[in-house]
């Protein structure tokens, strides 16, 4: 899960003024955990994937910040982690059965071996590869309350 967050939102004192509209990687505030901005990490990922080219990631996205999926993207193709993404050849439903996702070989064998969620501002009309994670995927009604659940 990559939780993207405008560093200027959380006054981050160690953020270069430059850096304050780059898209980062923080938890809820920059000032508690900031990871940099989000091109680096996923120049880490795509170094990652270009080593192991039987591996498979799965990125969601908390975009906390509501980037639009056009100030998200440049840090996609600037990486070059872009090349590597998949883009379903479906279209989402209200019911969110019936899809054809790719089985692990598919993705394996065709190099789009990169699936990206983002829960707010994606569309795909735009950028083809961010999946708008409410559109494809559902969540258990279940809380776990105490450890013992």
């Amino acid at each position: 899960m990559l939780d993207l967050v405008r560093p200027e939102l959380s006054s981050d004192p160690k953020t270069p003024k430059e850096d304050n509209d780059a898209v980062h990687l923080c938890h809820a505030s920059c000032l508690l955990i900031n990871k940099g901005t989000l091109e680096n990490t996923l120049k880490v990922f795509k170094a990652f994937l270009d080593k192991n080219r039987r591996e498979v990631i799965t990125f969601i996205i908390e975009n906390y910040s509501e980037f639009s999926v056009e100030q998200v993207e440049p840090s996609f193709k600037s990486s070059g982690i872009d090349k590597y993404a998949y883009v379903p050849d479906f279209k989402p439903n209200s019911q969110k059965h019936g899809y054809k996702w790719p089985t692990l070989k598919r993705m394996v064998d065709t190099n789009k071996r990169l699936m990206v969620f983002m829960d707010d501002k994606a569309d795909v009309s735009k950028v083809p590869y961010i999946l708008p994670e409410w559109e494809y995927v559902i969540e258990t009604p279940f809380e776990n309350i105490s450890p013992v659940e």
